[in-house]
């Protein structure tokens, strides 16, 4: 399913490589089951049939340890490339070490150290202040209609230490202070590690308490629709108090048309699949690294594509969103 939009985007060009060399590299993702992953990972498998590529996606089970054996077997086997979904982002350098000669790129999570990549390793993915700054913003705006100054909310987060979880949180509530609203917690941030179920249990004995709160901020769609999940099973609407998510899965889209999930986050999946498989293409032909992808390097690191975030609202659902089922 494919949702309009008003927005124009830039047109991802998927370069054909022309290197004689092996045209095999290998996915890692670090776990299945995650809806956004898989939106990403059948982007890569569709730009990389489409620029001659045969693509291996393995599962990394949300193991460095599995993880870091399966990029010493691609290198072992001769692979020359691999694409990587970080599992734990501070295990980069022994990926890296692993990798040996190997054209590796990061995608989706930015290893912990940016100053690792270099020319024969690179960055595609999204820049997650960003998205923490959107849903502040946009929670700025919704709580000065509303003349409230004084919030207090509730904050689910991702696995703790991932740069992932730092950046979307600490951006959110910044721009929260920096829009003049007094931000404080009503409860303990919740470690729901993205996932949904953990967020619907964990978020329980405060739904059952008598906390007061004015908004949940969440740091991915999962964990917002199971504080929804929690509220609907407890009889109480989503839609009395502002859900903020990230990443545009399907799920969160259907939740902002009826109501119950406020403001999320696009993180375009099939822009980082495409740009990965274009950008691998650069690498391996010698070219510059972003050349035909409709995104430039960051100006802070020439090793690192950003593809832009976009809120979503009820008022602004970007077309390049699209439904996607499982890899198979």
């Amino acid at each position: 399913m494919i949702w309009k939009k008003t927005v124009k985007r830039p047109i991802i060009r998927i370069l054909q490589n022309n290197f004689s060399d092996d045209k095999h590299t290998t996915l890692l993702i670090y776990r299945s089951g995650d809806e956004y992953i898989t939106s990403m990972a059948l982007a890569v498998k569709e730009a990389a049939k489409h620029a001659g590529y045969d693509l291996k996606i393995l599962d990394s089970k949300n193991s460095a340890g599995v993880q870091l054996n399966q990029v010493k077997a691609a290198s072992e086997n001769g692979g020359n490339s691999i694409i990587v979904n970080l599992v734990d982002p501070y295990d980069a350098p022994n990926i890296l070490e692993a990798a040996g000669d190997m054209k590796v790129i990061f995608i989706n999570r930015i290893p912990s150290d940016m100053s690792l990549l270099n020319e024969n390793a690179i960055y595609v993915g999204s820049d997650n202040n960003v998205a923490g700054r959107m849903q502040g913003e946009w929670l700025v705006d919704y709580f000065n209609f509303k003349r409230k100054n004084d919030i207090k909310y509730i904050l689910l987060e991702g696995t703790p230490g991932l740069p992932t979880t730092i950046q979307r949180t600490s951006s959110a509530l910044q721009a929260l202070s920096d829009g003049g609203i007094n931000a404080t917690e009503a409860a303990l941030p919740i470690i729901a590690n993205f996932s949904r179920d953990e967020a619907l249990y964990k978020i329980f004995p405060i739904l059952i308490s008598d906390i007061k709160f004015d908004t949940i901020i969440s740091n991915n769609d999962e964990m917002a629709l199971g504080a929804i999940d929690a509220l609907e099973a407890l009889d109480m609407d989503p839609a009395e108090t502002p859900i903020v998510g990230v990443d545009a899965i399907y799920a969160a889209l259907k939740a902002i048309k009826e109501g119950t999930l406020a403001m999320t986050v696009f993180q375009n999946a099939k822009a980082q699949g495409e740009t990965s498989i274009t950008a691998l293409t650069n690498m391996l032909n010698g070219d510059p690294i972003d050349r035909g992808t409709g995104y430039n390097v960051s100006p802070d690191n020439p090793y690192a594509i950003y593809i832009p975030f976009e809120p979503v609202t009820i008022n602004h659902i970007p077309q390049d969103i699209e439904y996607v089922g499982p890899i198979t």
